[in-house]
């Protein structure tokens, strides 16, 4: 695991962060990593509230424990006494750990004069920083001093990198941010000291000069206080042009020829430039930045030698091979940027301490071995290449850009406005006159094209003549929109799909119709699901190499913006094969429902294919694979319902429904049958009714005595709903009776717990009760969890019905721990309506309003609602709520619990779920 707190409180595993609940919560997370020790309750609730804690301390603080054991483990956080105490492992990591160690290791190299190493070891402490520490929770309880020194900290790790800029001769890189690092910290002294020195070296005395006034006349103004003898020092120093101010290097940064200067400035990006650099000062002599094109490589390249040219005696330079597609021409390219001829290129580098960066060596990779052979005949000379595939020579290091990092789905507008993806967007319409603030709109925009530098700006230029939503829009159409006019880019920059075709005619034949067939993936996929579609592993690594495919969290994913690349050498044999590979997964994941007791990661593993599922059944529609069709939808039934995608499942029942015509009757029958149920759990009753009446009439047709069964059991439901007792309890008992003659055990259970469900509402809870028990038992033998969270929650309903509070909470804390495990978020809903009687019974109005607004929330996430009678008397409850509250304490209670989470609702009536 991944500890955050140098910035937003995060904890991140394998890529994905974790939802740690409510801003207390988090606290509580801070103080026991700062503490790394026991930490004791009476120590955490003053941390947490100060002097002033609310008589509901103590059990809100077993909230936040219980609801961060569920984030990270139940394992992760332990009971000693009366306190808790964090467990780390020897794998996690936490940031503020790392920074400390690199700024350690940084001030060590300055003592022994190793000032690169300190730079590097500063810039990679400075990148672990995503805005100011414990951005989120740092105004709560004691936590704002501990931020104020972690922010201290950062500041003297500035301090520290700039006098090591400073002893290399990189005044330049302190003069390019110290006026704001001034303005956020105008009274600290080295900083101060640090502009003047900068400015001077830049050959700016007047400058310097006036920077010392600007220093004298703030810190006499605003604190009454004369600059330090050493400030007043450096000023004397300055006037006389005195020699000790001389940068280190000067004569040889005069001397060397300069490296290419791109025209814009280079967002975000510190990392790698570290990252890289560092590898070039250690043991590697030739390394490679590879990724897809339009990364930014070039431009992570220049910024790299930028940083390294003066740790080299020759300094560096910069060879740009886009012009040639000959291996013969490496050699002489190199030579004419030398200034020497092609056959003494090997001895002009022999002697040499020299960094060589080759940009854009893909088209002519088949010349590495003239690479190879400089780096032998020249000890101290290092090469740094850019290119779309790595050159495969036993000295390279490998090093891959990636696009700049995007705003995840649901980022807060402080978080998009953090993102360098969105920082770049800005920063490029900014240089064509245009100004936009940080949003969704430009979020989305920038996961859209991938946070491919070249694609933002390219995007950025249409900000002149579109909006951002209609920038996508349009890209959306086409990606031809993204393009640019500007005549010093190279002509394979000058739009999008020129730089995905100068990869794509780097493939051959095979790779080609790998590459193509492998675009019907359109959620990803693995080594096994490639082989389903006729792409092998060889193949799939050759298209990595080449950049055109990622590898992320163990599958392989391709760029939105290359995906229709792909796709146009699709055809309809690859997506039928597609299409039937998904069927047959999501038929064998359905089938392990009733046998296997780990749901949860079958659901997972079908979530993980979603896109793909939505991908396959839009083309198995449009294309009339009727059967195909059907059959995935049914397969794909436990994700749409389970997981709280009903709206989006109802949309594709009715596509494949209104495709199917009034063929394939059997599965049909079935469909009809899934789509009542969407309707029924949507509150369309009557909807319901029909598709169900519509499966009965199939089955009766086709003879089928257990789906006529079926039928009899969901019309059943709908009557039930209506309130027509009688006549549901006449269809239900004929439904359980077909099912025990049947020996259908899954189904009998569901009829069963509908039996007790009817029972309980015409006030036979003795009935209901026995009736429900029985279906639990049957679930619990069956290992059909989904069956098993629905009969929990009624059975706690009953013992609400009866007065049983007590016992009701222990069914329903037993609920809310298996339907939170396995994502049944409507179950869940169900239980906090549950919850919100429970609160009106025992006369807590509040609780009741907070209860019945989390439930809202749930149901309204899925497109859900309690259908008929039962909808009615959730209506009535709040009502009643709403009447003894007072409207404008209602709205306020609704307000507050709309922006928490729902499983805090949760924690908070079952702190301890299991029975």
């Amino acid at each position: 695991m991944e500890f955050h707190i140098l910035g937003p409180v995060e904890v991140v595993v394998e890529g994905r962060g974790l939802a740690l609940g409510p801003p207390k919560q988090r606290a509580v997370l801070v103080e026991l990593l700062r503490a790394r020790g026991a930490v004791a309750r009476e120590r955490l609730i003053a941390s947490l509230w100060r002097d002033e804690p609310p008589k509901s301390a103590v059990g809100s603080l077993q909230v936040y424990v219980h609801g961060l054991r569920r984030a990270l483990g139940d394992d992760r956080i332990e009971t000693v006494g009366a306190a808790y105490r964090l467990r780390l492992d020897g794998d996690d990591r936490v940031d503020a750990d790392e920074f400390s160690r690199l700024v350690d290791r940084a001030r060590n190299a300055v003592t022994s004069a190793r000032f690169a190493d300190a730079a590097n070891d500063v810039i990679a402490a400075l990148e672990l920083w995503r805005g100011a520490a414990l951005a989120d929770v740092a105004e709560l309880g004691e936590l704002s001093t501990f931020a104020r020194e972690l922010d201290e900290r950062r500041v003297e790790a500035i301090e520290l990198r700039n006098d090591a800029w400073l002893e290399l001769g990189r005044h330049d890189l302190v003069l390019d941010e110290i006026d704001r690092l001034v303005g956020a910290e105008p009274y600290r002294e080295e900083l101060r000291a640090q502009q003047i020195l900068a400015l001077y070296r830049d050959g700016r005395q007047a400058d310097a000069l006036a920077a010392y006034r600007a220093t004298r006349d703030a810190w006499d103004e605003e604190l009454g206080i004369e600059p330090t003898p050493a400030l007043r020092e450096l000023e004397r120093a300055v006037l006389r042009h005195d020699d000790s101010l001389a940068g280190p290097k000067a004569e040889q940064r005069a001397a060397r020829p300069r490296l290419p200067q791109p025209p814009t400035p280079l967002v975000g990006r510190r990392l790698e430039i570290a990252s890289v650099a560092a590898l070039l000062r250690g043991p590697a002599r030739l390394v490679t930045l590879v990724g897809p094109g339009g990364t930014g490589k070039t431009r992570v390249a220049l910024a790299v030698a930028a940083e390294l040219e003066l740790e080299f005696d020759e300094g560096a330079v910069f060879v740009d091979l886009s012009p040639i597609d000959d291996p013969e021409l490496l050699l002489p390219t190199i030579a004419e940027a030398l200034g020497v001829t092609a056959d003494t290129v090997g001895e002009h580098l022999a002697t040499r301490n020299l960094l060589l960066v080759l940009d854009n060596l893909e088209q002519i990779v088949e010349g590495a071995g003239d690479v190879a052979a400089l780096l032998s005949g020249a000890p101290r000379l290092r090469v740094l290449t850019t290119s779309r595939t790595p050159l495969r020579l036993a000295a390279e290091n490998e090093y891959t850009v990636q696009p700049l990092p995007v705003p995840r789905p649901g980022a807060s507008e402080a978080e998009v406005a953090q993102t360098e993806a969105v920082q770049l967007f800005i920063a490029r319409a900014r240089a064509v006159g245009i100004e936009l603030d940080a949003g969704a709109e430009i979020a989305a925009l920038c996961r859209r094209l991938d946070g491919l530098p070249l694609a933002l700006e390219l995007a950025a230029a249409r900000t002149k003549l579109l909006g951002t939503q209609e920038i996508l829009e349009r890209i959306e159409r086409d990606v031809s929109l993204l393009s640019t006019s500007v005549r010093d880019v190279p002509r394979r920059q000058a739009t999008l799909a020129a730089t995905i075709h100068w990869s794509l005619d780097l493939l051959d034949d095979d790779e080609r119709q790998a590459f193509g067939r492998l675009g019907v993936f359109a959620g990803g996929f693995t080594v096994d699901s490639a082989a389903h579609v006729g792409v092998d592993f060889d193949a799939v690594a050759s298209l990595v190499d080449k950049s055109l495919l990622q590898r992320r969290e163990g599958r392989f994913t391709m760029l939105e913006t290359v995906r229709p690349f792909a796709v146009e050498l699709l055809n309809d044999d690859v997506r039928r094969v597609h299409a039937a590979w998904l069927t047959e997964l999501a038929e064998g994941i359905e089938k392990q429902f009733v046998s296997n007791a780990d749901t949860a990661a079958l659901l997972d593993e079908l979530e993980g294919e979603l896109d793909n599922i939505r991908t396959a059944l839009g083309w198995a529609v449009d294309a009339h694979e009727t059967e195909l069709a059907l059959r995935l939808v049914l397969a794909t039934r436990p994700v749409w319902e389970i997981r709280g995608r009903l709206r989006e499942g109802a949309g594709w029942l009715d596509r494949v429904l209104e495709a199917a015509g009034d063929s394939h009757a059997e599965l049909r029958a079935k469909v009809h049958g899934f789509a009542g149920t969407a309707a029924f759990r949507r509150g369309a009753v009557d909807a319901a009714d029909a598709h169900w009446r519509t499966t009965l009439a199939l089955y009766e047709q086709l003879g089928d005595r257990e789906g006529i069964a079926r039928g009899l059991s969901d019309v059943g439901t709908a009557a039930a709903a209506r309130g027509e007792w009688e006549q549901s309890r006449e269809l239900l008992e004929q439904a359980a009776a077909a099912f025990r003659e049947l020996g259908e055990r899954k189904r009998l259970a569901v009829v069963l717990g509908n039996l007790g469900h009817v029972a309980g509402n015409v006030g036979d809870f003795t009935a209901g009760i026995a009736l429900t028990v029985e279906a639990l038992e049957l679930e619990r033998e069956l290992g059909d969890e989904q069956r098993e969270t629905v009969s929990l929650n009624n059975l706690g309903s009953f013992a609400a019905e009866i007065g049983e509070h007590e016992e009701a909470r222990r069914w329903l804390g037993e609920c809310a721990d298996l339907a939170l495990r396995i994502g049944y978020r409507e179950v869940i809903a169900h239980a906090l309506v549950t919850y919100a009687r429970i609160a009106l019974a025992e006369s807590d109005p509040a609780e009741a309003a907070r209860f019945a607004t989390a439930a809202d929330v749930v149901f309204g996430d899925i497109g859900s609602e309690m259908p008929g009678v039962e909808g009615e008397r959730f209506s009535v409850l709040k009502d009643e709520a709403r009447g003894l509250l007072g409207d404008e304490e209602y709205a306020r209670i609704r307000t507050e619990v709309e922006q928490a989470p729902v499983e805090e609702a949760l924690l908070k009536a079952a702190p301890s779920p299991s029975p």
